[in-house]
């Protein structure tokens, strides 16, 4: 049956997911808060393996973040991680949480190579010389799986408000902005061409004005229909789209809709 489901949460909606401390220190925790509810579907990655449905035994487990650097920020990765000794060199023992430490001002650490069935679960951004990882430094990367689900779906992804905002648009095809003044939104890094990103930009606390990056390599660029991007409403969502196109290497706006 597992064959037939695609890899991600089914059942409840916050399986297996990240959060951080009610009082925040250098671990997190992974689960619902329930045991025995979080059910969750692991992709295998070799050769006729298939796919794994797993439950977590425990309310939640903590996971210990490494130190921060005194001067440097990183990303790390947790993963929700299947051993199966046919496929790879451990002993059987489903599930296990796996931690991977990112490079000081370096990229994401992605899975580790012994692995042979994982699953993304969120990155954590560590910034320099703190000592506590708070919610806004956990980017919830579950998908949602089940039947017909291929890979599942991506989540929305809350982007981090401030004077310049980053999308990187390997985690996600739907952000979400809660703009407290006038923001301008960067060129998204890690691309895919063809790629489509949703913007959803939210006014907070008055109108505010998000302009784009425009003119370097990688940026936005807008044809003769839209033109510009106007002023979003106190208290009003406006959606924002664009497609990469890896040959002028620029995110097209193909879409830009006002007032929800």
């Amino acid at each position: 049956m597992s064959a037939t489901y695609g890899e991600g949460y089914l059942t409840p909606t916050t399986a297996f997911r990240v959060t951080a401390q009610s009082s925040p220190d250098m671990t997190v925790k992974v689960g619902s808060g329930t045991s025995k509810a979080d059910y969750y579907v692991v992709a295998g990655e070799a050769a006729g393996q298939g796919n794994y449905v797993v439950r977590l035994d425990v309310a939640s487990q903590n996971v210990t973040i490494a130190a921060a650097d005194a001067s440097q920020a990183r990303v790390d990765e947790i993963y929700l991680v299947v051993r199966d000794s046919v496929y790879d060199a451990s002993a059987r023992a489903l599930p296990q949480i796996g931690y991977r430490r990112g490079d000081v001002g370096g990229a994401s650490p992605g899975p580790d190579s012994a692995w042979k069935a994982s699953a993304l679960l969120a990155r954590v951004a560590v910034a320099a010389a703190t000592t506590s990882i708070t919610s806004a430094n956990i980017t919830d990367l579950r998908a949602k799986g089940g039947p017909g689900a291929v890979g599942g779906a991506a989540n929305p992804v809350d982007l981090i408000d401030g004077p310049t905002v980053a999308t990187d648009a390997y985690i996600g095809s739907y952000f979400r902005l809660a703009a407290s003044g006038n923001r301008t939104l960067m060129a998204p890094t890690n691309p895919t061409d063809g790629q489509s990103i949703t913007w959803e930009i939210f006014a907070s606390g008055a109108a505010r004005t998000v302009s784009l990056a425009v003119g370097a390599p990688g940026a936005f660029m807008l044809g003769s229909d839209i033109t510009s991007i106007s002023q979003t409403a106190s208290g009003k969502r406006d959606l924002l789209r664009a497609i990469y196109n890896a040959p002028l290497q620029r995110w097209l706006v193909v879409a830009y809709a006002k007032g929800f």
